[in-house]
């Protein structure tokens, strides 16, 4: 079943206008409240996937970021969002999507195979140790010191994978316009990144600290308002990731379904 795309709404930039990361991020919000429900449950699906995922998100994450894309590009384009586009990702570009999510993601994995077995032997060791006192009020001197490396090792992971996460942000959208290789989707986001890094590291800091907001708002309802705030974060910086991409490189983001023709308004 074809679909057909009415005028695109809200409308687009001109594809020569160089977007700076505040213009982006005000057209992604944008983007993000002309739509808000159906965009959001979109976000949500890959959230709540993803976290299920557990290590296969390496499998499963890429393409779904990959149709978080498309469904966000087709909003762009001013069609009806449909929570099956999410899957988009894996019925068109699932090869493509995993090879060049395969080193952010496989970062991802490689900080918690590292950090995890930490974690635990500083939990059961602290246990441990605290059992081995005659008295109590001994136990916060014994937890202190390990809980504080226990962090250290988690800050510097974060802060490594971050980095690496980083020079590939671009590279969901360009397997869009690079169907032949995930490997040149990747290099392209790396290349792409580099020559912006200043604006790509701006982004990145100020969507920590936005996420670092939705996470801290979340925790009003036993962390139950995070199902909330975590997707509008996820939702808003790829909005505003696409509309870079589409600014910096001038690459079309017409996008359509296998069944559905393609529109001329991106």
């Amino acid at each position: 079943m074809s679909q057909t795309l009415p005028a695109p709404l809200p409308p687009a930039p001109p594809v020569e206008a160089r977007l700076g990361v505040i213009e982006a991020m005000g057209l992604g919000w944008n983007l993000l409240t002309s739509d808000f429900w159906p965009l959001w449950l979109a976000a949500f699906l890959v959230m709540l996937i993803g976290g299920f995922a557990g290590p296969a998100k390496i499998v499963v994450g890429p393409p779904l970021a990959a149709g978080l894309f498309y469904v966000i590009a087709w909003k762009m384009r001013g069609g009806k969002v449909d929570l099956g586009q999410v899957f988009q990702g894996f019925s068109q570009r699932f090869k493509q999507s995993f090879i060049a999510g395969l080193i952010p993601y496989g970062a991802q994995l490689a900080m918690l195979v590292i950090w995890l077995p930490i974690h635990l032997c500083v939990v059961f060791g602290g246990m441990g140790l605290s059992g081995m006192q005659h008295h109590g009020n001994h136990e916060p001197f014994i937890m202190m010191p390990l809980m504080l490396v226990d962090m250290a090792v988690a800050f510097v992971l974060s802060f490594g994978v971050l980095v690496v996460y980083m020079f590939f942000i671009f590279a969901q959208c360009e397997v869009w316009n690079s169907p032949e290789s995930g490997w040149a989707a990747a290099k392209f986001s790396v290349r792409l990144v580099w020559n912006n890094l200043g604006s790509v590291l701006g982004l990145c800091v100020l969507f920590w600290l936005i996420y670092l907001a939705a996470g801290l708002l979340g925790m009003i309802g036993c962390c139950i308002g995070q199902l909330f705030t975590i997707p509008v974060a996820q939702l808003w910086f790829a909005a505003t990731v696409l509309y870079l991409y589409r600014s910096w490189t001038g690459r079309p983001i017409d996008w359509a379904p296998a069944a559905g023709p393609a529109s001329t308004g991106a």
